[in-house]
């Protein structure tokens, strides 16, 4: 067996994926998520569930883009999609009601009336997020944002059954161990990649078994490392356009300047750009 590579973590999104969004880990999933909503009385509990994208993980890094998600149904009827968000791509909470939306949708195309299907959609998220260049910041590690039907009556039974999204975001930066359910608790120390050795929960020493395999694996390794590399790769395009843009934007504001027979020593320390760069700007 080849020695592990501990860099892997569970939020990597195609070892997540991996550990919780495939058929032999199903249990794993659902231990994980009766967790999460035992303590949220209008959640279900799940008994079984259905996976509906089971794409193969290569296939899925071929387009690097799109994020590793899980998407699943209950045995009650629920659509389940689970996002793990490790790096800041902004405004994540439009793109996370987008993708909400999109999943309301395609379920009632796919033959559900307007009443169905009932969606739930689990944020794991790392780090800090921007929304519009804004860090958001909420008070507790799991919030809960739930879009209920018109309702007909006004009590809080109609309200239990009448749930159309729910939004549950799990802040992996302000999870502080002692806040939470013990179970839940201990399912976001395996995810969060904090030491479990005291954990005696049969579905997380099957997840981490499942981690240290996939650790130790030739295949994930090369995946890891070739994700890497585009994500690499991609910075290092995205700084140099940010770069081209911003020099593009003095090469305008040199332009007006000589234009206006502005100093040329002046334009220069404004602008950043040597002289000799300045005497190279054609104003025509």
């Amino acid at each position: 067996m080849d020695e592990m590579n501990m860099n892997i973590k569970p939020t990597d999104d195609f070892i997540f994926k991996r550990i919780f969004g495939v058929e032999e880990s199903k249990d794993i999933l659902i231990s994980f998520l009766n967790a999460l909503f035992k303590e949220y009385e209008y959640l279900p509990n799940i008994k079984n569930i259905k996976f509906s994208n089971n794409e193969n993980i290569k296939d899925d890094l071929e387009n690097k883009d799109s994020r590793l998600d899980i998407k699943a149904t209950t045995d009650g009827g629920n659509v389940i999609n689970i996002e793990v968000q490790t790096t800041d791509n902004g405004n994540l909470i439009n793109r996370g009601i987008y993708y909400c939306s999109k999943m309301i949708v395609d379920g009632t195309y796919e033959g559900y009336d307007y009443d169905k299907p009932e969606v739930i959609s689990i944020w794991i998220i790392k780090n800090k997020i921007r929304q519009d260049n804004i860090f958001y910041d909420r008070g507790s590690a799991i919030e809960i944002s739930q879009l209920y039907s018109p309702p007909t009556k006004e009590n809080d039974e109609y309200l239990k059954n009448s749930n159309k999204l729910t939004i549950v975001s799990i802040f992996l930066y302000k999870f502080k161990e002692g806040t939470f359910d013990i179970d839940i608790e201990q399912w976001l120390r395996f995810i969060d990649n904090r030491d479990i050795s005291d954990v005696e929960n049969k579905q997380i020493c099957k997840a981490n078994e499942k981690l240290n395999y996939l650790r130790s694996s030739k295949d994930m390794k090369d995946i890891y490392d070739s994700k890497l590399k585009f994500l690499l790769h991609k910075n290092t395009d995205l700084k140099i356009a940010k770069q081209d843009g911003l020099k593009e934007g003095k090469i305008e504001m040199v332009k007006n300047m000589l234009k206006k027979n502005m100093d040329i020593n002046l334009i220069s320390e404004l602008s950043g750009l040597s002289i000799e760069e300045i005497n190279n700007i054609n104003c025509d």
